[in-house]
């Protein structure tokens, strides 16, 4: 049986492969893992090698702790272990980035895949409470794409203010472009920049409380619409972009093509 090595990318690489910029992009993934080891799968008939890297990370509440991650599947899902659970990520192109923005919070991006002409990125800003993995922070901070003569780019900088645990704050500076080429009188640039407040119950950032009392589809428009009623902690960053935190899951509000229906769809 052939061996493979799973090498995700991210979707802006894709059809340019060069060995030499593919190993000093592995590098950055690897600077701040406190170990990196290599394991093996069968997946679909082939067997492939995979590497898992670990990163040692302060809990909340004082002790050390660690979360791994593993590019399976031929690279295309994302495992993320952490003390209590592991979660896996379908259809990826691959990691961007593995930062830490402090001890306790884990910046991780990574990249779905997106079609031929379209690429996105999400971010995750992961830490761990008492033996659990928190998920502090989800949502889009690439969206690029070429439709119809239409250049269309959504991307979302993120930058940490403060560095005591109770003033952490996000700043996320958002840019929104259209450049068509044709019908140029529909051409914008806007910039707006949000500032994310951390909850140290919750152990989460977000910028806003909203109250919901409407029936939503979750994950899916043909599911049958639940009834959210209450006041949820909100990452608002602009029009399309409302994400909210229900019951320890963040969710991003979409719709259907139709537009019609709306539709509580989980990050990960």
């Amino acid at each position: 049986m052939p061996t493979t090595r799973a090498s995700g990318q991210p979707w802006k690489y894709l059809g340019k492969y060069d060995p030499k910029a593919d190993l000093t992009f592995q590098k950055t993934l690897d600077k701040e893992a406190c170990s990196i080891t290599s394991g093996s799968e069968v997946f679909a008939g082939e067997k492939s090698t995979y590497k898992t890297r670990t990163f040692c990370i302060q809990s909340f509440d004082g002790t050390r702790s660690k979360i791994a991650f593993s590019e399976i599947h031929h690279g295309h899902t994302l495992s993320i272990a952490g003390p209590d659970t592991t979660i896996e990520i379908d259809d990826i192109s691959g990691l961007v980035k593995i930062h830490f923005l402090r001890p306790e919070l884990l910046e991780v991006v990574y990249s779905p895949r997106g079609g031929s002409d379209q690429g996105f990125e999400y971010v995750m800003i992961l830490g761990v409470n008492k033996n659990r993995l928190c998920f502090i922070s989800e949502f889009l901070t690439i969206n690029e794409s070429v439709i119809s003569h239409e250049y269309h780019l959504h991307e979302v900088h993120l930058k940490l203010q403060n560095q005591r645990l109770g003033d952490y704050q996000l700043t996320a500076n958002v840019r929104d472009m259209l450049k068509a080429s044709v019908h140029r009188s529909k051409n914008y640039d806007r910039k707006s920049v949000y500032v994310l407040r951390f909850d140290g119950t919750r152990k989460i950032f977000y910028n806003r409380i909203e109250h919901l009392n409407a029936a939503f589809r979750i994950d899916s428009s043909s599911a049958r619409p639940s009834l959210l009623n209450g006041d949820y902690p909100t990452v608002d960053l602009g029009p399309n972009e409302k994400y909210y935190y229900i019951g320890d899951t963040w969710y991003a509000l979409t719709s259907d093509d139709s537009g019609n229906k709306s539709i509580m769809s989980k990050v990960h």
